[in-house]
């Protein structure tokens, strides 16, 4: 498989995060990634400006800005992450991937498939040369040229006695192969190929770099050199040692060559002698890729990214960011959090702040799907048997006795007994793991998934349905009534009910294990992955996400929010506040639980029930509910909410006052409200009613005297009542509304029945007037009253004409419906006052000589209503002299 390394001088834009922030913000209700595990097998670099681009193996593509020290992925259109090379032609990225080539033209921004023409999909390597890319693949796939940015390709193939393809170089304008087959050459870009093997020690060849004038090719074992364009090859020795070089890069005037097991050697000589750089590296890491960006030269590993700014003279884990395990299982244990991965065991005492490898004593195979603890003791289930560790990871052992080596998919522990379920049968230890005895009487596949106890009975979950032990295992029936797909990968037990996830969906069981019921209304996402419970609330992970039901069942909501892009879900563990998520490729994540869980309903308390009487403005008020951020409230005139009136959304306080103009009046509503938090919407409410008081509008135009300029009008309030057609014209309602400088004012009465009234207006300082005949008023009909357009319009037509308009009466500041001595006295206390006084005939907050010639001209005047048609009275001499002493 080649290794290669690629410069390019396009620059990323800054669309790329600068800096991954390892500080978790749990104030945001969505899963956010933890620092972790930073882990992942990068297989090929490239750069681009100053940014550094990583190929991993599962994980996709990462970048970094600052030298690797932090890494962002670049992923988006990229299907399959299993990127083996990079290359680029001008503008254009390539990466080859296990399911074909991919093409960015906008610097990894995004990715797009380009595979028209492949056979085979399992790209290994890339080469280009201005316009021209060759794409080598393997499973016999062997060479495909492209000329047209990646549009098309086309086998060339003739001559390639092996089409495994391993590497892909060029020099000048001959293209070299390294195949399962030796090395082959093209000088006619690939239209025929020819053996360039001549020397070589291994035909396996595994990658191939160019370095000035000479060609180097990394075989199984050793490295090999030409310095004749591949005509013969020389095997290199002089402080190498003998193991498969799956990669050789170039920093500066040095080679770096990365082997499988004994970490990287350096050559300043053009490969004639080779020394170790290995300080900071474990020689077990596996170097499967070597590049370089300015002063750096950066090691891609088995389990990430390590960096050397000094030529490989000290090495550091710069892998942050980088996440490319599947992280199997999660668990808790004094204090820490731990996972399951096939890159090992990692610990977070941090609640996933950060993740640290505590693999000590581990077995080569890490592949740790399970995890179970008993007392102080950590349990692992590898790919060769059970390992131990009494000290938190930080030394392991095995404890096999009665197992074979084989893989351990699942745990379960009931007091002090442990049971594992393996690729071949189902283990009891009730000695903490020391030895172990066989359990599969009764089981008819001895393929274990998973396990479960609910009370003292066992549940395992197999490749072929589940099956259910009342004595310990020692004997199995299978349970697979109802089931419909019988690939169980995970059992949960939530009070008496069991819960099944398979590869097509969840099941429930409410007696036993006797019958199973599908319960998928609302997983979009069938094959489960793992179950956990909280309460009365199980959460299930699956292949595209993660899902919660509160009702057993019954309906199951997505719980994805701050995933980007929709991970497969592993592993769940809920750990204090926080469940926490173990995804394939995109490390460990986390959210407060609460955040999951849907508010409660709310409890409705004002309007009561049934209540009638109530304002069309009225204030709806409910209690407050735990975990809810905000509330939604739906007013209706049906019970079945088709013809809502008000809806609104976000209401942060458990109250809300309905706006003017949503409701009639005498008409009776509907209302409910329902809460969300960052784990969604709960259920609706029960729904309440009430009916609305009567409602009577008038739009109402009056103009008064002493506020009037021709033009506008000061602002003032009036009481608007309406009184009973028929005598003693006793008053039915009345409002207080504000006329507007236009003499407007849209108002209301909710008490009166429909019917004929009145319209009474009065104002502090200004004659009461009636309206001249009554009005017929019906609920929810809008009666428009203008008593601006002529006498006739006020009762006895006792108005004025101001202009072409009619206008109040001023002078009347006691409101005993006559302007006399008794105004004129309260006048003279008032002359001379600032503030809202009644004597104010003008409306300037000022009594003073501007309001005298209102009063003379209105005085002797009275407001006249039915029945009492009241005539002027003839005092203008009286008058004369009161206003000689007001000017004194």
């Amino acid at each position: 498989m080649e290794k290669c390394f690629i410069k390019i001088s396009a620059f990323l834009p800054l669309f790329i995060i600068l800096n991954l922030t390892l500080s978790i913000n749990t104030s945001q209700a969505q899963w956010e990634m933890t620092g972790g595990p930073y882990y992942g097998r990068v297989y090929c670099y490239a750069v681009s400006g100053s940014n550094l681009f990583a190929g991993t193996f599962g994980g996709g593509i990462f970048v970094s800005t600052n030298y690797g020290q932090n890494w962002t992925a670049a992923n988006n259109g990229l299907s399959n992450k299993f990127v083996n090379a990079f290359t680029v032609s001008g503008a254009n990225i390539f990466a080859g991937t296990t399911g074909g080539v991919f093409l960015s033209s906008d610097n990894g921004i995004t990715w797009n498939a380009v595979n028209n023409g492949l056979t085979s999909n399992v790209v290994y390597a890339l080469a280009s040369s201005g316009s021209t890319i060759f794409a080598g693949t393997y499973y016999g796939g062997g060479v495909f040229l492209s000329t047209n940015s990646g549009t098309s390709w086309t086998a060339v193939n003739n001559g390639l006695s092996n089409t495994y393809i391993h590497a892909l170089a060029i020099q000048g304008s001959s293209v070299f192969a390294g195949t399962n087959g030796g090395i082959f050459m093209s000088t006619n870009n690939g239209a025929n190929w020819v053996s360039s093997s001549s020397g070589l020690t291994s035909s396996l060849v595994y990658c191939l770099q160019v370095f000035g004038s000479n060609i180097f090719a990394g075989v199984s074992p050793g490295i090999c050199k030409s310095t004749n364009n591949g005509a013969n090859w020389t095997a290199l020795g002089n402080g190498l040692v003998t193991r498969d070089y799956h990669t050789i890069g170039i920093s500066g005037g040095s080679l770096f060559a990365g082997t499988s097991w004994d970490g990287i050697f350096i050559s300043s000589d053009s490969g004639a002698n080779w020394s170790t750089v290995n300080n900071g590296l474990s020689t077990d890491q596996g170097i499967n890729a070597i590049g370089s960006q300015g002063s750096y030269v950066f090691a891609g590993t088995n389990s990430g990214v390590f960096s050397s700014s000094n030529n490989g003279t000290l090495w550091n884990f710069t892998n942050t960011g980088i996440t490319g395990l599947y992280n199997f299982a999660l668990t808790y244990l004094n204090g820490n959090i731990f996972v399951g991965t096939n890159g090992g065991v990692f610990i977070s005492s941090n609640q996933g702040g950060n993740w640290t490898p505590v693999n000590s004593g581990l077995p080569g195979n890490m592949n740790i799907r399970c995890l179970a603890t008993l007392g102080n003791f950590l349990y692992a289930g590898t790919g060769t048997g059970v390992y131990v560790t009494a000290s938190n990871g930080a030394s392991w052992a095995a404890t096999n006795a009665g197992i074979s080596l084989e893989d351990v998919y699942c745990m379960t522990v009931s007091g002090t007994n442990i049971f594992i379920g393996t690729s071949s049968s189902a283990f009891l230890s009730t000695n903490n793991g020391a030895s172990w005895n066989r359990r599969d009487t009764g089981l008819t596949t001895n393929y274990i998934l998973s396990l479960a106890f609910s009370g003292t009975d066992l549940y395992a979950g197999t490749v072929n349905g589940i099956y259910k032990s009342t004595n310990n295992g020692s004997y199995w029936t299978q349970v697979n009534s109802g089931l419909t797909n019988l690939y169980a990968h995970t059992l949960a037990v939530q009070g008496s009910n069991i819960i099944a996830g398979t590869s097509g969906g969840l099941f429930l069981s409410t007696n036993n294990g006797a019958y199973w019921t599908p319960i998928n209304n609302g997983i979009s996402a069938q094959a489960i992955n793992t179950l956990t419970v909280s309460g009365t609330n199980v959460f299930a992970g699956t292949y595209n996400g993660i899902y919660m039901t509160t009702n057993n069942g019954a309906y199951w909501y997505e719980r994805d929010q701050g995933f980007n892009p929709l991970p497969e879900i592993q592993s769940l563990l809920i750990s204090g506040s926080y469940i926490f998520s173990g995804t394939n490729s995109l490390g460990v994540w986390r959210r407060n639980i609460d955040d999951m869980v849907n508010p409660s309903a709310p409890l409705l308390s004002y309007p009561a029930n049934g209540s009638t009487n109530i304002s069309r403005t009225t204030a709806l008020d409910w209690n407050d509910v735990e975990l809810a951020n905000s509330y939604r409230v739906q007013v209706s005139a049906d019970s079945l909410f088709s013809s809502t009136v008000w809806d609104t959304s976000g209401v942060i306080i458990s109250q809300t006052t309905i706006p003017p103009g949503k409701l009639l009046g005498l008409t009776r509503y509907y209302w409910r409200v329902n809460a969300t938090n960052g784990g969604g919407t709960g259920v609706w409410s029960v729904t309440w009613n009430f009916q609305t008081s009567q409602y009577l509008p008038l739009n109402l135009k009056v103009y008064l005297e002493g506020f009037w300029d021709g033009t506008n009008q000061v602002s003032d309030t009036v009481r608007v009542y309406l009184g009973n057609q028929a005598s003693p014209h006793a008053l039915a309602d009345s409002t207080i509304v504000v006329l507007s400088s236009s003499g407007t004012a849209p108002l209301s009465f909710s008490k009166a029945a429909s019917g004929s009234y009145y319209i009474i207006v009065k104002h502090r300082n200004h004659l009461e007037t009636w309206s001249k005949l009554p009005q017929a008023f019906s609920s929810n009909v809008p009666v428009n009253y203008d008593f601006t357009t002529s006498s006739a319009q006020a009762y006895g037509d006792n108005m004025k004409q101001i202009g072409s308009v009619w206008v109040f009466i001023v002078g009347d500041e006691n409101q005993d419906g006559s302007i006399d001595a008794v105004d004129v006295s309260d006048f003279i206390v008032q002359y001379g006052s600032t503030a809202y006084l009644n004597c104010d005939f003008n409306g300037d907050n000022s009594v003073d000589a501007a309001d005298v010639p209102y009063m003379i001209a209105n005085f002797g005047l009275t407001k006249i209503t039915p029945g009492l048609l009241n005539k002027p009275l003839n005092i203008r001499n009286d008058i004369k002299k009161i206003s000689r002493k007001i000017y004194e």
